[in-house]
């Protein structure tokens, strides 16, 4: 049989329970930390995905053709009966 003081037993009892509590304490708190940034993270998944339902919706309005003539018209566009070219001899557009 080992031959320990009652003392030096007491010691060693409190350090390997102050490092077991420290542990602990360091897993729940990490435990913690990660659920709050798990609920952050779900959160913000929700709202990207109204918004991709938002954005979805309105990029089908926005291709309907009936909608686009409109917008060309607030937009100031108007239709044109004739189109002109204008022919450019002897231009450069990039020289090196």
């Amino acid at each position: 049989m080992i031959n320990i003081s009652f003392k030096t037993a007491k010691t060693l009892i409190s350090v390997v329970f102050i490092v077991s509590l420290s542990a602990y304490i360091i897993q729940e708190t990490s435990f913690t930390v990660n659920s709050y940034y798990l609920s952050n993270y779900q959160e913000k998944i929700s709202t990207l995905k109204n918004e991709v339902v938002g954005l979805e919706t309105n990029y089908s309005e926005n291709l309907k053709l009936d909608n686009i003539e409109q917008r060309a018209t607030a937009l100031g566009f108007e239709k044109t009966e004739k189109v002109k070219y204008i022919k450019a001899y002897n231009t450069v557009v990039k020289r090196d």
